[in-house]
């Protein structure tokens, strides 16, 4: 019986093993279906971003048009620059956080029917930091922090939305009437 008990075990362990995908190999695969299903297989694994980042790069490399129309040092500066505005736009918002507060607080409790102003609060479920950049009446940065989210209060109107999260574009216009909550992520 013990005998039988170690050959379970010892196949079941033989099988486990050899069912999973080497973490150094998924590491390096270039292979974008195996990335794919790794990626949906192993959604909390520590090197998340990277695998997403390489399988997204991997698909618009397979598709020859794009990739011949951008040149690789421009999307590499792009990248450096979007990630020193969002820096940029993160002190900001830690500087002035007491009276953004103030500001959203005033806006959620004013009973005003004649006020003019609402709140745009974004949730960005993603992997990516990205700027949500908002122009309608004026124009806005809002940086939205990888599985975070930032507010601000702007007046009510009609905005065109666009931003750029784990190289996947958001484009949208939204007329904003009251207070807003959008959810944006990448799946």
């Amino acid at each position: 019986m013990k005998k039988n008990l170690t050959i379970m075990i010892g196949v079941f362990l033989l099988w486990s093993c050899a069912s999973r995908v080497p973490r150094s190999h998924i590491l390096n695969t270039n292979d974008i279906k195996e990335l794919e299903a790794y990626i949906k297989k192993y959604p909390k694994d520590k090197d998340i971003l990277f695998l997403k980042q390489k399988y997204l790069a991997l698909k618009v490399a397979a598709q020859p048009k794009v990739a011949a129309e951008v040149p690789m040092p421009k999307v590499q500066t792009f990248i450096d620059e979007e990630a020193e505005e969002f820096a940029k736009l993160m002190e900001h918002d830690r500087r002035v956080h007491n009276d953004k507060t103030v500001k959203i607080l005033n806006q959620i409790f004013n009973n005003d029917i004649s006020d003019t102003n609402a709140i745009l609060l974004v949730h960005n479920t993603s992997d990516c930091n990205m700027i949500l950049r908002i122009q309608g009446e004026k124009f806005y940065n809002l940086a939205i922090p990888a599985h975070g989210e930032n507010s601000l209060v702007l007046k009510q109107g009609e905005y065109d939305l666009k931003g750029s999260m784990c190289g996947v574009i958001y484009n949208s216009r939204k007329v904003i009437k009251k207070n807003l909550s959008l959810g944006l992520g990448v799946q």
